[in-house]
Protein backbone atom coordinates (compact mmCIF):
# COMPACT_ATOMS: atom_id res chain seq x y z
CA UNK A 1 0.00 0.00 0.00
CA UNK A 2 1.03 3.30 -0.98
CA UNK A 3 0.45 6.59 1.15
CA UNK A 4 0.51 10.49 -0.07
CA UNK A 5 -0.88 12.76 2.40
CA UNK A 6 -2.54 15.83 0.61
CA UNK A 7 -4.22 19.20 1.24
CA UNK A 8 -6.72 21.29 -0.03
CA UNK A 9 -3.53 23.28 -2.04
CA UNK A 10 -2.52 20.48 -3.27
CA UNK A 11 -5.90 18.94 -4.38
CA UNK A 12 -6.86 21.94 -6.17
CA UNK A 13 -3.15 21.93 -7.52
CA UNK A 14 -3.62 18.77 -9.20
CA UNK A 15 -7.09 19.35 -10.33
CA UNK A 16 -5.71 22.57 -12.18
CA UNK A 17 -3.35 20.74 -13.96
CA UNK A 18 -6.23 18.59 -14.76
CA UNK A 19 -6.25 15.75 -17.25
CA UNK A 20 -2.83 17.50 -19.41
CA UNK A 21 -0.74 15.22 -17.56
CA UNK A 22 0.00 11.77 -17.02
CA UNK A 23 0.69 12.55 -13.27
CA UNK A 24 -2.07 14.79 -12.38
CA UNK A 25 -4.74 12.65 -14.97
CA UNK A 26 -4.08 9.50 -13.00
CA UNK A 27 -4.28 10.87 -9.63
CA UNK A 28 -7.42 12.67 -10.58
CA UNK A 29 -8.91 9.20 -11.65
CA UNK A 30 -8.12 7.60 -8.17
CA UNK A 31 -9.96 9.69 -6.49
CA UNK A 32 -8.21 12.27 -3.87
CA UNK A 33 -9.25 13.51 -0.52
CA UNK A 34 -7.88 15.68 1.74
CA UNK A 35 -5.70 13.60 3.91
CA UNK A 36 -3.90 10.60 3.96
CA UNK A 37 -4.46 8.73 0.11
CA UNK A 38 -3.98 5.15 0.03
CA UNK A 39 -3.47 3.38 -3.02
CA UNK A 40 -2.57 -0.06 -4.42
CA UNK A 41 -0.40 -1.55 -5.57
CA UNK A 42 -2.08 -1.57 -9.88
CA UNK A 43 -3.01 2.23 -9.16
CA UNK A 44 0.65 3.22 -7.91
CA UNK A 45 2.02 1.33 -11.16
CA UNK A 46 -0.81 2.99 -13.66
CA UNK A 47 0.43 6.37 -12.12
CA UNK A 48 4.41 5.75 -12.38
CA UNK A 49 3.44 5.03 -16.23
CA UNK A 50 1.70 8.59 -16.48
CA UNK A 51 4.73 10.27 -14.67
CA UNK A 52 6.85 8.21 -16.92
CA UNK A 53 5.32 9.10 -19.98
CA UNK A 54 5.12 13.10 -18.77
CA UNK A 55 9.16 12.41 -18.75
CA UNK A 56 9.13 10.97 -22.04
CA UNK A 57 6.99 13.98 -23.25
CA UNK A 58 10.37 16.25 -22.61
CA UNK A 59 9.30 17.06 -19.53
CA UNK A 60 11.18 17.08 -16.05
CA UNK A 61 9.23 15.59 -13.18
CA UNK A 62 5.59 17.03 -12.99
CA UNK A 63 5.05 19.78 -15.55
CA UNK A 64 2.91 22.58 -14.12
CA UNK A 65 4.85 22.33 -10.73
CA UNK A 66 7.54 24.33 -9.31
CA UNK A 67 9.98 21.86 -8.60
CA UNK A 68 10.49 23.55 -5.25
CA UNK A 69 6.85 23.05 -4.23
CA UNK A 70 5.88 20.81 -0.79
CA UNK A 71 3.46 19.03 -3.65
CA UNK A 72 6.33 18.53 -5.96
CA UNK A 73 8.68 16.84 -3.11
CA UNK A 74 5.71 14.56 -1.74
CA UNK A 75 5.17 13.48 -5.70
CA UNK A 76 8.50 12.76 -5.69
CA UNK A 77 9.05 10.88 -2.50
CA UNK A 78 6.22 8.59 -4.20
CA UNK A 79 7.50 8.12 -7.12
CA UNK A 80 11.06 7.17 -5.93
CA UNK A 81 9.15 4.97 -3.38
CA UNK A 82 8.02 2.35 -5.91
CA UNK A 83 9.41 -0.58 -6.06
Amino acid sequence: MYKLELTDRDIETIYFAGYRYGWSDTLIKMGLEVGENKFEEHQIWAWKDGVDGDMEGGHDGFPLLDPRCDLCAKLAKLYQSIV
